[in-house]
């Protein structure tokens, strides 16, 4: 019942995430960035003398969470700069 339940809830998630992202693109830019950060975070706050595979890993997805994150802040910027300078059709150079 749990994995109905928990698989339920991540496709709840996920569909939530998905309309945030298409709706409010900067906000979702920056939830994607503190999950990436808090991620990173706890997997370095819990390392003993040496890292192992799967922290390796969890760190690598904590960076990837984090371009990714940057890149849609970057879309939403050039977005909000397009609307507000409208391309001149027809000016000469």
């Amino acid at each position: 019942m749990r994995t109905v339940f928990g698989t339920l809830g991540a496709i709840i998630m996920a569909g939530s995430l998905f309309t945030m992202k298409v709706r409010e693109l900067r906000t979702y830019a920056l939830v994607e960035l503190a999950f990436a950060v808090i991620l990173a975070a706890t997997t370095l706050f819990r390392l003993k003398n040496s890292i192992l595979f799967e922290e390796l890993l969890t760190i690598g997805a904590a960076i990837y969470v984090m371009i990714r994150g940057m890149d849609n802040f970057k879309k939403d910027f050039d977005e909000r700069n397009a609307k507000e300078k409208p391309l001149e059709v027809g000016s000469s150079s």
